[in-house]
């Protein structure tokens, strides 16, 4: 999606721009000023390599001073310690939101992997990611397997390679008996290449659809 011309739109609109990063985090690349986003969530288990369990978000001063906070942590306040003071004068900053204790292991995991991406570059991950997401789909077509987003620009692309197939829930068993990575969603199967798999991967996952098909 162009979050940045959503978040123009909102923008002009006096739109709140919400986004869920959950699928882009660890593949493309954003600005959350230029695509004037409002509020930005997401998760750690997914392309950015760590643990189930820890969240991350992004919001604006403006609109976390429009907000009347429901959930609130011990934590949230600016004074923490006086427990019976119930004194809900909440901090200024996003901590404000944090609901209860931190899932301390999945940080430091997640801490592990983001230093990961930087020793590689931000920059190119999404180049390694976008480049095995076209070959992916090329090679599904020289195949004769048309994967859902056949035609779509490059710049629309992110990471994730599906395909519709009659026979999906026996096709999804075979994969997995053969050790090829995938997921079956709403009768489809999904593929998610990182930047760390190669074209000689995706050749054997193809091989092997062709030989299950």
């Amino acid at each position: 999606a162009d979050i940045n011309r959503i978040g123009e739109l909102c923008k002009t609109k006096g739109i709140i721009f919400c986004v869920d990063e959950i699928q882009g985090a660890g593949v493309v690349r954003f600005d959350v000023k230029e695509a004037h986003i409002d509020f930005l969530a997401g998760g750690s288990q997914k392309w950015l390599m760590a643990e189930s369990g820890l969240s991350h978000f992004f919001i604006t001063k403006e609109l976390q001073e429009r907000i009347d906070q429901k959930m609130v942590g011990w934590t949230s306040v600016n004074n923490i310690w006086p427990l019976l003071d119930y004194d809900l004068t909440y901090k200024r900053s996003a901590e404000r939101f944090q609901n209860g204790t931190l899932n301390t292991l999945a940080a430091i995991a997640l801490n592990a992997s983001l230093e990961t991406f930087k020793a590689v570059g931000w920059e190119n991950v999404e180049k390694r990611v976008l480049a095995n997401t076209g070959y992916f789909m090329a090679k599904l077509e020289e195949a004769g397997i048309k994967p859902l987003l056949s035609g779509t620009d490059s710049k629309n692309l992110a990471g994730i390679v599906t395909i519709k197939p009659d026979n999906a829930d026996k096709l999804f068993n075979l994969l997995e008996e053969n050790k090829i990575a995938c997921s079956l969603r709403e009768a489809m199967i999904r593929f998610s290449p990182h930047y760390y798999n190669t074209f000689d991967e995706i050749d054997r996952a193809v091989e092997k659809l062709i030989e299950l098909s």
